[in-house]
């Protein structure tokens, strides 16, 4: 059987919490946001994040790959005409790598470190 967004969306919900959270952290202090707000802005963001990563998808697809990258999203981002979120997303990817980066590296030394003192 074929998911389609619909069905795909019934199967998880996103973290009240954490929708509750980015609201917050969104708004203006002092303002306030109702149940049934919180419940639809959820509901929104798993549609978006479903449209999203198909779209992603069909980018990777016509790449004659299996694995959707980074870069996909990004593209995807420029295709569903959020370019504006490009560029904020590229920084967040290279930043992402340099983390990465570093943390291997610290883990090497530390390996490194206890295997001389062996």
């Amino acid at each position: 059987k074929k998911k389609t967004m619909q069905n795909e969306g019934d199967e998880f919900e996103l973290p009240k919490a954490v929708i509750s959270r980015i609201i917050k952290q969104s708004l203006p202090e002092g303002v306030h946001v109702n149940k049934e707000a919180k419940e639809i802005i959820g509901k929104a963001g798993k549609l978006w994040i479903l449209y999203a990563a198909a779209c992603a998808h069909d980018f990777c697809q016509a790449s004659n790959r299996s694995i959707v990258s980074a870069n996909d999203v990004i593209a995807a981002m420029k295709e569903l005409e959020f370019e504006s979120f490009a560029p904020l997303l590229q920084e967040c990817l290279e930043e992402t790598k340099k983390d990465k980066a570093s943390k291997k590296e610290t883990t090497g030394k530390t390996s490194s470190a206890t295997k001389e003192s062996s």
